[in-house]
């Protein structure tokens, strides 16, 4: 957890379980292809998108965010190999819920700040 600017001196002070999220944090990586001492900006959804990349594992043609090409050293395997893609079938799931489980859910998302 983190504090946020708007948290209190009070809150922080006891260590309460204050936080908030966001698209960008720290991320480093290490590797014989991995360029050194680099500095840039990374959003959170490119980092799944990044580690399959480097696992020789296709991406889902839907995914959120890229692959980092530009953490790597120019000229490695991991610069020159070809981002894969997969495609992805869009599946229905159809859930029946009771009243109550619907009213349930709805609470849940409610105390959530959802709706």
């Amino acid at each position: 957890y983190t504090a946020s600017p708007t948290t209190s001196k009070q809150l922080i002070g006891r260590w309460k379980k204050i936080g908030f999220h966001t698209l960008y944090g720290m991320f480093i990586a290490y590797g014989k292809d991995v360029k050194k001492r680099m500095r840039m900006n990374v959003k959170i959804v490119d980092i799944a998108p990044t580690v399959l990349h480097i696992l020789d594992v296709a991406l889902p043609d839907d995914i959120d965010g890229k692959v980092l090409k530009d953490i790597f050293e120019k000229n490695s395997e991991l610069s020159k190999k070809k981002i894969k893609f997969q495609k992805v079938e869009e599946k229905k799931v159809e859930v029946e819920r009771t009243k109550e489980e619907e009213e349930l859910v709805k609470e849940r998302l409610r105390a959530l700040g959802y709706i």
